[in-house]
This record gives C-alpha cells, sequence and structure tokens, in this order.
C-alpha cells in the first residue's frame, strides 16, 4: 500500500510582462526504504530518489525555463519513517535592472547562488548618481561560479578595462559618484547550472566645491578640504 502526500507540479508561463524563469531548489531527506521521489525535469528526464541518496538532506537545483513545466512526486509507504523534503521555487526576471537607493543593498538574481537557464543574455548597468554637493557611490561584489565551456560574464569596471578571470570566483569593486560599471551574463545552449550573484551596497557621499586645474600652470590643492 502507497500513500502518496504530495505532487507538486511547476510551470512557468510563456508570455509575461517580464521575461520569467523559475530556479527550483529540493531538499531530499528521504529515510524510509520503500519511500521515494520522482522528479520530472523540464526535458522529459525522470530522477528517481530514495533513502541512499536523501539522508542529509542533500540539495538538488532545476530550471525551468519560460513555457515549461517540471513535476516533484513524493510517495511514502505506510509506516512512518520520518521523511522530511522542501521544495523552494524562485521566480526570477531574466533582465531585472537593480533600483538605486541610499543605504540599500540590492542582489541578482537574487540572496543567494542559483543556477540560471540556458541562452540566458542579460547586461546588468550600476550607475552612480551625483550632484553638484552629494552623490552615491556602490560597493559592489561579484561571485561567480561559470561551468559551461559558452557560459561567460564579461565585466566592464569603471575605468573601461575588461576583467574577469573563469578561475576566480569572488571580485569587488567600487563605483565613486559619476561613473558605471557593467555585467554581462551570458550562457550557452546546454544547461550547465552555472551560477552567479551581484551584490550592490548604496552609500551616500558628499561631494566639496571643485577647482578647475590650469593648464602650463602649478596647481594646487587643500587636501584638508577633502
Amino acid at each position: 500500500m502507497k500513500f502518496i502526500f504530495l505532487e507538486e507540479m511547476i510551470s512557468v508561463a510563456q508570455d509575461s510582462f517580464y521575461k520569467l524563469y523559475a530556479s527550483v531548489e529540493l531538499k531530499n531527506g528521504i529515510r524510509g526504504v520503500n519511500d521515494y521521489i520522482v522528479v520530472t525535469e523540464e526535458n522529459g528526464n525522470t530522477i528517481r530518489m530514495n533513502n541512499r541518496t536523501g539522508i542529509g538532506g542533500n540539495l538538488y537545483r532545476y530550471i525551468v525555463t519560460p513555457g515549461g513545466e517540471m513535476t516533484i512526486e513524493v510517495v511514502t509507504k505506510n509506516l512512518f519513517m520520518n521523511t522530511k523534503m522542501a521544495i523552494s521555487v524562485y521566480y526570477r526576471a531574466y533582465c531585472k535592472q537593480l533600483q538605486i537607493s541610499d543605504g540599500q543593498t540590492i542582489s541578482i538574481p537574487g540572496n543567494s547562488l542559483q543556477p540560471i537557464p540556458a541562452h540566458y543574455s542579460c547586461t546588468y548597468l550600476i550607475a552612480a548618481p551625483t550632484s553638484p554637493t552629494t552623490g552615491l557611490y556602490a560597493n559592489v561584489t561579484l561571485i561567480s561560479n561559470m561551468n559551461g565551456i559558452q557560459d561567460k560574464i564579461i565585466v566592464t569596471d569603471i575605468t573601461g578595462a575588461n576583467v574577469w578571470d573563469r578561475d576566480i570566483n569572488y571580485y569587488n569593486y567600487i563605483v565613486i559618484p559619476g561613473s558605471s560599471m557593467s555585467f554581462q551574463i551570458k550562457t550557452g545552449e546546454l544547461f550547465m547550472a552555472s551560477m552567479f550573484l551581484i551584490r550592490v551596497e548604496w552609500h551616500e557621499v558628499n561631494i566639496g566645491p571643485t577647482k578647475p586645474m590650469i593648464r602650463d600652470e602649478i596647481n594646487y590643492v587643500d587636501l584638508g578640504l577633502l
């Protein structure tokens, strides 16, 4: 005798105001010998998990692209074996830009590293606005875990230089008032569970008086005014 206590279908609409995809996390804590989980991925591939793969709450990640769906079926026997599981679904916009606000911390695509789909292409622009007396600067962190050969991140810093090395996973940048930088994220045609996280912290600064530099003369600056 079997008792099916959950069958979850996760789908993403084909058309929406934001082009969305779903990042799905399954934590498998199957303990009963005859209890199991069946995952049917978007491409129709079926994965069966039992207590050999479940103890310890192993984490599995999946992607559902626009117009696609996947199902997760959990089956237990009639004996209670303290089987546990958790499903987390994060709906993300493909190319949602960051909002600018003093004192705010924003993370893209979410608060933690999560896989992105194949054929992902987006450029995130981080600009630090300025006025005659005040401005914002951004403390930017990039965490990169790009797995596919065709998957890459092109970083253009405030000097215009492109800096990114596949073997380095952590970067930190400062975007000073009046400047900008960008991150171009691209993945190939195969889903390789590549992940990235961009975290931006905005801070306000005061901007003092400006003094033009005069050509062919020695220019002096009072550092006490900085």
